[in-house]
């Protein structure tokens, strides 16, 4: 059985297949590669959004599109690259092996390419180290001893001057090669960008390299950065266009991290891309009706009760979850079944309302746990007065609630008090209210990270 959803998977040609382009952004796609086959400058694009929307489904959809059209396409996941230390590798390893993947190994530009980025990654490695200045461990000395160390001393600032001077000149030397050598690699990324693209037999005009960087607002804040960096000052040339998937809060966050608080950290980053893109948004009949076909998708894949999920449709629709939101509802029910004695009374609108709570509303869940939760607080959790009305499915999940959680019986004076009771018989639970303390607990048995 499947704990956790799987990923849609996206073929690398496949495009935007209608039964997996659930939010229906292939038009979306449509105007990204209408502005990289027409711009003639290097671009930077920001694909804005936030965590859970379907970036990467997304982009790797419009891969395949681009693919199809003839472009060269390197798609790269930062969070899943994040252990390398340098970001200038990190990015001329993966160009070296989509050449590779092409069988492009013999080619001239390959091979210019790689001999170009050795030597600008050795002078890049040269030019970060330093120079260290020669140093003398003085032991414990008296007043007999203040000759001998102002000789110590003079010759310690004599050598320091000269160390210094050194240290100015290789510094000066490095630079210069440093210049050079990005000047060379620049260059034959240009040639490698017209090799690859001209294998696709698309006519005589070379469609440019899309570079495509996934996941950045994932990665470790000084690696992502770096990526950031290195993409502006060695790899914005001609012909090659990157496009970043990331959330822009969470890239402002690793700014803060790595440069202080006081760092107006939006204005930083915007000298690193040229556009951002946002999805287009959808009509709230289109969001309801991708959460639900989303949601059946899930419990097709993961081998769930239908039933189960029911509940999750209706607060999806009603509190518009995203799909990584909905996704970890889904573990946290699909946890707390296996987390359940054999035997053991489970009241599917009452377990998944707990699950929605505890992944979405932690002090309610807590208030469940306590055995305090009131009739107003499952409505607040659930969203219940945007639910759409007149549904018989609706009625009898909130009768549950009713039943659990209501203060006082002589308030639901047409509350059928007696049938609910005798469908529990058999568990033998005296106090009612007793009952979402009891299915809260198997929720405790387990918990998932918050994003």
């Amino acid at each position: 059985m499947k704990f956790f959803p799987p990923p849609v998977e996206i073929a690398e040609d496949e495009g935007f297949a209608p039964q997996k382009d659930l939010f229906q952004r292939a038009p979306f796609g449509d105007g990204l590669t209408n502005l990289v086959t027409v711009a003639e400058d290097p671009l930077v694009i920001m694909l804005d959004s936030a965590w859970g929307t379907g970036k990467t489904t997304f982009i790797k959809m419009w891969a395949g599109q681009l693919r199809n059209a003839g472009f060269p396409v390197i798609y790269f996941d930062a969070f899943e690259n994040d252990h390398v230390d340098n970001g200038f590798l990190a990015i001329t390893a993966e160009v070296l092996r989509f050449s590779q993947s092409k069988k492009n190994t013999n080619a001239t530009a390959h091979k210019k390419f790689l001999r170009s980025a050795a030597r600008a990654g050795g002078v890049l490695l040269r030019t970060g180290a330093r120079i260290g200045v020669k140093a003398a461990t003085l032991g414990a000395i008296d007043a007999t001893d203040l000759d001998a160390l102002k000789s110590v001393a003079d010759d310690i600032a004599k050598e320091a001057s000269t160390k210094a001077d050194e240290y100015i000149e290789v510094v000066l030397r490095l630079q210069s090669q440093e210049k050079e050598a990005l000047t060379a690699l620049r260059a034959a990324l240009v040639d490698l960008a017209k090799s690859l693209s001209s294998q696709t037999g698309e006519g005589s005009t070379p469609k440019p390299l899309i570079f495509i960087i996934d996941e950045l607002d994932r990665c470790r804040p000084s690696f992502a950065l770096e990526l950031l960096e290195r993409i502006k000052h060695i790899f914005s040339i001609k012909n090659v266009h990157f496009v970043l998937a990331a959330h822009l809060d969470q890239l402002e966050n690793s700014v803060r991290f790595n440069y202080g608080e006081g760092l107006d950290a939006r204005t930083y980053l915007e000298k690193f891309y040229n556009i951002i893109a946002h999805f287009p948004d959808s009509s709230r009949s289109v969001r309801d009706k991708v959460s639900n076909k989303y949601i059946s998708y899930l419990v097709d894949k993961m081998s769930l009760q239908p039933g189960d999920l029911t509940i999750l449709n209706k607060v999806a629709e009603a509190r518009s979850l995203s799909f990584r939101t909905i996704e970890r509802v889904v573990t946290c029910i699909s946890l707390a079944r296996q987390f359940t004695p054999k035997n053991h009374l489970w009241l599917q609108p009452i377990v998944s309302g707990l699950c929605v709570m505890k992944m979405l509303d932690t002090s309610l869940f807590n208030r469940a746990r306590a055995g305090t939760l009131t009739i107003d607080d499952v409505r607040t959790a659930l969203s219940l007065d945007n639910w759409a009305d007149g549904s018989k499915e609706n009625d009898w999940m909130m009768e549950w609630w009713i039943y659990c959680v209501a203060e006082n019986e002589a308030d639901y004076p047409k509350f059928d008090w007696k049938g609910c009771r005798q469908s529990l018989a058999q568990y033998s639970i005296r106090d009612r209210r007793d009952l979402v303390r009891i299915m809260a607990s198997y929720l405790d048995r387990f918990r998932l990270p918050t994003q």
